[in-house]
């Protein structure tokens, strides 16, 4: 999952850019030697280490809570080295937003995939990934990005509930820093959209990771359902027949109307690019994009898609992948 970019450098993503020595990504953050671990909440340092619940101990079942407890391992733990898009080349800085927030998407301390968030409206623009879709259940719980709230937080997704009661977070710095589960209560006629489905990820964890609100989006609930659901499922399984390697860059076009109280945007569009690799010499790429108030997907070339992003973001030039990515 490497991006060689300047929204995602190796301060960001570093398990993306090459192979390291596994990371501890836990809520701990070791301050010195010896048992003077602490935990590092925002700008304060608690003094006591983050409580974890623990696995049923003893035959009554009781859930127990202690003190977290690791064990170095002896032999260090890499991780390979994953491309995410075509050529390292993530989509260009034509639709970065003015207060961007690169996130790579972190769970079980490993990466799953990449987004590029907007602070000032709370929904990504867009999420790339491999398309590799496996079977599993889908997720039904919803997390959050901690480190959005400042550099200080942990990097690692996790719900609401655990910073709000295990960690103590204030929930109106949580609520600032990006869109939380209440944003999406009680909507009519739109839900929650993913633009990295979990359908189209290998197994649970990597499903699970889907589930973060910094991957979704206020969508026409009819659209999430109906013809954009079709193309996750049908169009995308069709035409990546033959396919070595698919790379995915979804994303939306900021619209002029807003959920909760007009905290976060509600988009006007909603958007799809696909490149493929057959072999080392051959590659195809499509498209689509709907509007985000009907239930009408319109099937593009790459090319097309980009010159129709060039007119609704007004930008001179878009440039989705790799130039090796045919347009036609």
């Amino acid at each position: 999952m490497s991006l060689l970019s300047p929204e995602f450098g190796k301060e960001e993503c570093p398990l993306l850019l090459e192979d390291i020595h596994g990371q501890f990504s836990m809520l701990l953050t070791s301050q010195g030697k010896g048992s003077s671990e602490k935990l590092i909440v925002g700008n304060k340092e608690t003094k006591e280490l983050y409580r974890e619940r623990r696995k049923p101990n003893g035959e009554n079942g009781t859930v127990k809570r202690g003190r977290m407890q690791r064990k170095r391992e002896n032999k260090e733990k890499k991780q390979k080295r994953e491309t995410m898009t075509l050529r390292e080349t993530p989509p260009n800085d034509a639709i970065k937003p003015a207060n961007p927030a690169q996130i790579c998407q972190l769970y079980k301390n490993q990466y799953r995939f990449a987004t590029l968030y907007d602070r000032d409206n709370r929904i990504p623009i867009y999420s790339a990934y491999v398309y590799q879709p496996g079977y599993g259940k889908r997720p039904d719980s919803w997390m959050v990005e901690p480190q959005l709230m400042g550099s200080n937080y942990q990097k690692e997704m996790a719900t609401e509930w655990i910073l709000l009661n295990a960690i103590g977070v204030d929930q109106g710095l949580l609520n600032e820093s990006q869109a939380v589960l209440r944003d999406y209560k009680n909507l009519t006629n739109f839900n929650r959209g993913h633009l990295n489905p979990n359908g189209h990820q290998p197994d649970p964890d990597y499903k699970a990771a889907t589930f973060t609100l910094t991957n979704i989006v206020p969508q026409f609930m009819n659209l999430n359902s109906g013809k954009w659901n079709n193309y996750e499922q049908e169009v995308m399984m069709s035409r990546t027949e033959g396919c070595a390697t698919t790379y995915a860059v979804v994303g939306v076009v900021p619209g002029n109307n807003y959920i909760a109280g007009g905290r976060v945007n509600k988009p006007s569009h909603i958007w799809s690019a696909a490149c493929c690799e057959i072999d080392n010499n051959h590659r195809k790429s499509w498209a689509v994009i709907a509007p985000n108030d009907q239930n009408a997907v319109e099937l593009l070339t790459l090319g097309e898609l980009e010159e129709r992003l060039v007119e609704l973001y007004r930008k001179e030039e878009i440039l989705l992948f790799d130039s090796d990515c045919p347009r036609q």
